[in-house]
């Protein structure tokens, strides 16, 4: 056990080595070993090799997976544009969010007049941006989102994340956020659907929230978004720092994220590289 401990810690430069010894562990091993391999490839700090200099498919290790799993986001370590999408591939099937376009948007702080219709920054520009769900205007949003720092971009304003379950919500109010219908717009046909559904996706409770695109189908709808916003309100979120060769992956359908306070301006360099992905291989 020492020997395949030393083995894994020793970085690049041991990887062969520990290949060599693997060939020669019994069977029942094999599973601890994999684990092992995975996590020295994952890590940067522990290999001392580039991602992006290494033959294999950036991937998440067993140990990442499980914690965006658990918190619903994740950060981590990714220093160039190609090991986004590889990330990306790793959850599922990365696609572009406008016909024709490509797999990476860069997000760039826009003045109201020149955004694009139906974007958040059509109508709050350089203002911060509320917590929303990307893609709502889809039936089925992206299930994960990953961010990454532009290489060369700088940025002193934060983004907020305020994973679902961290939310004080009675049952009763849970409840009414399954319940409570509204109309959704922004593709080609607007279509109804609650906060929360547990039917959008078989096996899934899906959140999806976005005041810009989202309008209560009632005015006893209106409840349900005093509910969550009464909720965030109240709610402590993680404060992610952007800082270079960052990246961060959220669970769409669980995790809410918002663009927080801090100096913004046209003068200001803050690109964010974003690639939506769908669940499934």
């Amino acid at each position: 056990m020492r020997e395949r401990v030393r083995f894994a810690l020793e970085g690049a430069q041991g990887l062969e080595r520990c290949s060599q010894q693997f060939r020669t562990f019994p069977a029942k091993m094999q599973e601890f070993n994999e684990v092992n391999l995975l996590l020295v490839h994952a890590s940067p700090e522990s290999s001392g090799v580039p991602i992006s200099d290494r033959d294999e498919r950036l991937r998440l290790s067993i140990h990442e997976r499980e914690r965006l799993s658990r918190q619903g986001w994740l950060e981590l370590y990714a220093p160039s544009s190609r090991d986004l999408i590889e990330l990306a591939q790793s959850l599922g099937r990365p696609h572009a969010t406008r016909a024709g376009g490509s797999i990476i948007d860069r997000l760039v702080p826009t003045e109201r007049q020149q955004a694009r219709p139906g974007t958040m920054s059509y109508h709050l520009g350089f203002e911060e941006f509320p917590f929303h769900t990307d893609g709502a205007y889809l039936r089925i949003p992206p299930r994960f989102i990953l961010l990454r720092l532009a290489d060369g971009a700088d940025s002193l304003r934060p983004t907020l994340v305020c994973p679902f379950s961290s939310l004080s919500l009675s049952n009763g109010e849970s409840e009414t956020l399954t319940r409570d219908v509204w109309v959704v717009r922004g593709s080609r046909r607007p279509f109804l659907s609650p906060i929360l559904s547990d039917s959008t996706v078989h096996g899934h409770t899906l959140l999806r929230f976005d005041l810009f695109c989202m309008k209560p189908a009632s005015r006893r709808s209106e409840q349900s978004a005093q509910i969550l916003e009464s909720a965030l309100k109240k709610a402590n979120p993680v404060e992610v720092i952007w800082t270079p060769n960052q990246a961060l992956v959220l669970d769409n359908w669980r995790t809410l994220h918002a663009r927080g306070e801090g100096p913004l301006d046209r003068n200001e360099g803050r690109i964010l590289e974003r690639v939506s992905v769908r669940s499934g291989g």
